[in-house]
This record gives C-alpha cells, structure tokens and sequence, in this order.
C-alpha cells in the first residue's frame, strides 16, 4: 500500500510541476509582448524626435534675422 501512496505523491507533484512550466511560460510570453511594446514605443519616440530635430533645423535655417554666431 504504501508504494501506491508514493506513486499519487509523485504523480501529483509531477502534475504541479507541470503546471508551474505552463505559468512560467506564459509570464515569458507576457514579457516578451512587453518588450516588443517597449521597442516599438522606443522607435516612436525616436521618429518624432528626428522629426522635431529636422523641422527646427529647417526653421532655423529660413530665419533671416537669426545671428549665425548662436549656431
């Protein structure tokens, strides 16, 4: 009898254990879905700042009156 109670015991752990490998994956997942959102807001960021960056430019070059010692 007691070799029976030991194989439920194992089984259950082994069934546990299995299921703390699913959560784990999934908070993987989770982290890399995370990590693209980062990445890709980062890329946004990077755009609008070229973006600003190239449009002062322009608007600094077309000013008649700017004092060129100040760039």
């Amino acid at each position: 009898m007691p070799v029976d109670r030991r194989f439920l015991e194992v089984r259950s752990q082994k069934s546990e254990v299995r299921s703390q490998k699913s959560e784990v994956r999934s908070q993987k997942s989770e982290v890399r879905s995370q990590k693209s959102e980062v990445r890709s807001q980062k890329s946004e960021v990077r755009s609008q700042k070229s973006n600003s960056c190239a449009y002062l430019g322009l608007r600094l070059l077309s000013c008649p009156r700017l004092p060129w010692r100040l760039l």
